[in-house]
C-alpha cells in the first residue's frame, strides 16, 4: 500500500515537472516568435529583390543607383540627426521602408 502511494506522488510530481518544462519551453519559443517572423520575412523580401533585380542588363543599373543613393542618403540622415543606427538597422529599415 504504501509503495503504491509512493508511486502515485511520484507520478504526479513527474507530470507536474513535465507541464513546467513546456511552459518554460513555449515562453521561450514566444519570445523568439517575432524575430523568426521578421527572419521569414527578411528571406522573402531578399528573394523578391533578386527576382526583381533580373531587369536586363543596361537598364539595371538605375534602380541600383537610386537604392545606393537613398541608402547612404538614410545613413546620412540617421547620423546628423543623431541616432548611431548601425548598417545592419539603417538596411533593415530601408527594406521596409521600400517594400513594406
Amino acid at each position: 500500500l504504501g509503495l503504491m502511494f509512493c508511486w502515485i506522488v511520484m507520478n504526479i510530481i513527474l507530470v507536474n515537472l513535465l507541464i513546467a518544462r513546456m511552459s518554460s519551453t513555449y515562453s521561450r519559443i514566444e519570445k523568439q516568435s517575432e524575430k523568426e517572423w521578421m527572419f521569414d520575412l527578411y528571406l522573402a523580401t531578399k528573394e523578391y529583390m533578386r527576382l526583381a533585380a533580373s531587369i536586363p542588363i543596361p537598364f539595371n543599373i538605375v534602380p541600383l543607383i537610386v537604392d545606393i543613393g537613398l541608402f547612404l542618403w538614410q545613413r546620412w540622415r540617421a547620423k546628423q540627426s543623431g541616432d548611431h543606427d548601425n548598417i545592419a538597422d539603417s538596411l533593415a529599415n530601408h527594406l521596409a521602408r521600400n517594400n513594406g
